[in-house]
Parts: C-alpha cells; sequence; structure tokens
C-alpha cells in the first residue's frame, strides 16, 4: 500500500500536539471512540460515578490485566490495541481522563450498548458509544432497525448523554460512534433535553447506519443537523443504510467492499480523512438495491423477518460471531433446529446475493 496513510500515522504525525495547538477533531474522536471497545469492566470507573483515571494509567491497568489480549471478535479490528499501546507514546492525549464506563448486555430485549466519557481538558468532554461488538444480542438490535424505533440502546444513549450532561453541567460536549455507535451519537443528539443539547459541539457518525424514512422527528433534527458530521468511506455500505438526512463526507478507502467499514483502513491526510468525490459504482448499486428490497417490504413483514431472524439467532445458543459462523455454510444455518419462514430465509439470501454480485462479500466455506 504505497503511500497510504492511516489514524495509526495521524497518532505518529501529531501526538506532540496539544489541543490548544491542535483542537481536538474528527480523527481524534475516533481514535477514543476504538479505544472504548476494550472493556473496562472492574476498573473503577463504572457509570455513574464521578471517579475519573489519567487514560495511560487505565491502559497501563488495562495490558497489565490482559498482558497477552490482542482479538476483540470476528468483525472488531485488532488493530484497536496498536492504538491503545500508541496513546502512551502521544503528548496530545496525556491528560486525558476516563470514567463512566457502561456495557449492557441484555438478551431479552435484544440490547447491547456500551459507553465510554473522555475528559479531554478542563471545558470539553467526549462522549464515545461503542458500535456493535462481537455479540450475536449485538446483531439482533441491528436488525430490530428496521422494525423498530426506538431500539433499546438508543433510548440508554439519550439517558446516557443526559445524565453525564448533568453531572458535568459546564462542559462543552463531542459525542461520537463507529458503526452502531454512529447511529446511537446521532439518536442521542436529536433526542436529549435542549439544556444538553445546547452544549454540543459536534457530533460524529463514522459509518454509522441512519434511521428508517419518516421515523425521526425533523424539527428535532433540523436543531442540531449543522452539527452532525457522517463520514462513510467511498465504497461504502453500511453507514448508507435507511436514511441520514444529511450530506455525508465522503473519504477514501484502501480496502474494498465491506472491508471499508474498518476505519483502519481510512485515508489520513495530516488531521483529517483524505476525501473522495463521489461514493462508488458498487457502493451505489447496493444502495439502491437494498433500499429498494426494504421499501417493498411491509411494516408487519419488516417486524416479522426481525422477530423471525432474532428468534432463530436466539435458537442457537451461541454467544459471538465466532461461534455463529462456525456453522458450515448459509444452508445450514436455515436447516438448524429453529425453522426460519420461507419468505424470511429468501430475504437473507438476497442480501447475500446483493453482496456477492457486487464483490462485497468473499466468504469462504469451511470443511
Amino acid at each position: 500500500m504505497e503511500n497510504k496513510t492511516n489514524l495509526i500515522d495521524y497518532m505518529r504525525w501529531r501526538g506532540d500536539l496539544s489541543f490548544n495547538q491542535s483542537p481536538f477533531n474528527k480523527i481524534d474522536a475516533l481514535i477514543l471512540n476504538l479505544v472504548s471497545f476494550l472493556n473496562f469492566e472492574n476498573f473503577q470507573i463504572d457509570y455513574p460515578y464521578n471517579q475519573k483515571v489519567n487514560i495511560n494509567n487505565l491502559l497501563d491497568s488495562f495490558f497489565s490485566l490482559y498482558p497477552n489480549e490482542n482479538k476483540l471478535g470476528l468483525i472488531i479490528p485488532s488493530e484497536i490495541f496498536m492504538v491503545a499501546r500508541s496513546i502512551k507514546n502521544c503528548k496530545r492525549y496525556a491528560n486525558i481522563k476516563v470514567s463512566n464506563f457502561i456495557n449492557k448486555i441484555d438478551q431479552s430485549i435484544s440490547e447491547q450498548f456500551s459507553a465510554l466519557l473522555f475528559h479531554l481538558d478542563k471545558d470539553n468532554l467526549f462522549v464515545s458509544f461503542r458500535g456493535t461488538d462481537d455479540t450475536l444480542v449485538g446483531w439482533a438490535e441491528d436488525v430490530n432497525l428496521i422494525a423498530e424505533f426506538p431500539v433499546p440502546a438508543q433510548k440508554d444513549a439519550r439517558d446516557y448523554l443526559d445524565n453525564i450532561a448533568n453531572m458535568y453541567k459546564d462542559k462543552s460536549i463531542y459525542i461520537g460512534g463507529h458503526s452502531k455507535g454512529g447511529n446511537l451519537s446521532v439518536y442521542a443528539s436529536i433526542y436529549c433535553n435542549e439544556t444538553t443539547q445546547n452544549r454540543i459541539k459536534a457530533v460524529y457518525s463514522f459509518d454509522g447506519p441512519g434511521f428508517m424514512e419518516n421515523t425521526v422527528d425533523e424539527k428535532s433534527f433540523n436543531k442540531i443537523k449543522d452539527r452532525i458530521y457522517h463520514i462513510i468511506p467511498n465504497g461504502g455500505i453500511i453507514g448508507r443504510l435507511f436514511s441520514s438526512n444529511k450530506e455525508p463526507t465522503i473519504i477514501k478507502s484502501f480496502y474494498k467492499g465491506l472491508d471499508q467499514h474498518n476505519p483502519f483502513s481510512w485515508e489520513v491526510e495530516r488531521d483529517n480523512f483524505k476525501e473522495a468525490d463521489a461514493f462508488s459504482k458498487n457502493s451505489n448499486k447496493i444502495k439502491k438495491e437494498i433500499d429498494s428490497l426494504i421499501e417493498k417490504m411491509s411494516d408487519e413483514e419488516r417486524k416479522d423477518f426481525a422477530k423471525d431472524l432474532n428468534q432463530y439467532l436466539d435458537s442457537l445458543k451461541q454467544n459471538n460471531l465466532i461461534e455463529f459462523l462456525n456453522l458450515r455454510n448459509v444452508l445450514s444455518l436455515v436447516s438448524n433446529k429453529y425453522k426460519m419462514k420461507h419468505k424470511n430465509i429468501r430475504y437473507i439470501l438476497k442480501l447475500y446475493l446483493i453482496f456477492s454480485k457486487y464483490d462485497a462479500i468473499h466468504v469462504k466455506i469451511s470443511k
């Protein structure tokens, strides 16, 4: 990858500059958001308490407890550990404090919600919402986005933001998240109380999906719209799902298809992402076909599809994607002990064919 630079390079280039010298920006937000994918339970920073820990001390404690940790599951980039270790070499982040970690998994309502608060300096906070992790509960909740509004994690994100704003009344607030975390960031900024919303400086949705048509309150959205930054790679798929009602910033990625969802593939130049002129042809075709597929489903069909798929996932009694994909192939999935309705199996196969047709996924069947 000649001349391909990403956020790791940014940390090396700009890590010696304080926020006074070079203001907090979208790449900083993404870096801190990726750190929030680490499991900080039992590190005395649990939500909702005002117990703050310096970021370097927190990461030292984490790697002391988990010295050989190098995987976060099937879909979460392992480079996150490199980012976390690199922070110690960056004066830029040396004074950040961390607090209010929450990681909520509730299988009964298909909810996966996690957040972390970064105290950037004496005046500014960054609220970080974690995206979908490796749990099947999280994926079940993602499926529910087509049939339910708001989903439990969205409501919890709004409440978390309001509570944090109430705990630290004199601070300005940045918000951000990757993937579903971006969706939660936007939802929380729209539906938080007015006092909280007035203190928000910027909302960063990093390749986060939007919302089903006619669900978001337009008046509430317009109050925060100009402070929302929707950042999507030029071959983007996830960030183009549903409607965002916000013109995105299209950036360059040196991967293809669904792999562009990996933020370590996003090209960086100085303190910004390299912008692209337009989405790729395949990205546009995939969006058009997925939108068409969803639009043809009635409200009842969407709810039935989400319910059916969730019941199927629950029937497998598997906790994460690695266990889930250990089954031989798509056909073995749909012939499991819980039988999905044929029409819903067809929807899954149609999605698979859309992604395959436009070279967005590469599936290897293990024998």
